[in-house]
């Protein structure tokens, strides 16, 4: 039986986009795909930020997105944030607070990518396919791209594959998809990607553990 689970994000680079077969875009379903055991009966809901359509902050956004995921039928929630350098416990505790308030029985997992989702893709060099010298020892202390455009680990991740350019969409999932071990993540991020995979094995996971269709078992790499 199909599983539907809304992924919230702040566009194509976080959630993907809708794929031919039920094939899985995103760095963030793509990461929380792998410890659920891979399963084919995964249907990726996506939504943006802008599409909630709610006014006061990342907080009510959250509320809402449960709210509509109820209302849609739908069997859970992923809401992921970049903290763009803020605090990463302080966004997560506030994400929290408000994933708790209402629908206690719908599954959603909250994640804050601290500073931004790109730092979680520097964890492991040799997926990257450069040395280890080459990339920063804690992508989550670099600064925001807003911060500095010209020091984050958007730019990071694209002078350690060779690129001029930043990464486009397609080029940051095929590192998401190419990453097999997910804890080099989880110790290379502890601020952002650690707690995010706890809440995925505490709250999605459990969706799938016992769906007789998972592409490969029901036990998580994380």
């Amino acid at each position: 039986m199909p599983k539907k689970v809304e992924f919230v994000g702040e566009g194509p680079t976080d959630i993907g986009k809708d794929e031919p077969n039920g094939g899985i875009s995103g760095i963030v379903p793509i990461l929380v795909h792998k410890p659920c055991g891979n399963p084919a009966s995964l249907r990726v809901v996506r939504r943006t930020y802008a599409s909630l359509q709610q006014r006061g902050g990342i907080a009510k956004k959250a509320r809402f997105a449960k709210t509509q995921a109820v209302y849609n039928q739908s069997d859970g929630v992923v809401f992921v944030v970049d903290t763009e350098g803020d605090s990463p416990r302080q966004k997560r505790n506030e994400l929290a607070e408000a994933r708790d308030e209402k629908h206690p029985d719908l599954p959603m997992a909250i994640g804050v990518a601290h500073p931004c989702i790109e730092a979680w893709l520097l964890a492991d060099a040799e997926t990257i396919g450069c040395a280890s010298a080459q990339v920063p020892n804690k992508p989550e202390e670099l600064p925001s791209p807003k911060k500095d455009p010209k020091n984050n680990p958007k730019k990071a991740l694209a002078d350690c594959v060779g690129s001029r350019k930043l990464l486009s969409a397609n080029e940051a999932w095929e590192i998401a998809r190419s990453i097999d071990d997910l804890r080099v993540i989880e110790i290379a991020c502890p601020e952002g990607f650690a707690p995010f995979a706890t809440e995925i094995r505490d709250r999605i996971l459990p969706i799938f553990i016992d769906s007789s269709d998972n592409a490969e078992s029901s036990k998580p790499d994380i």
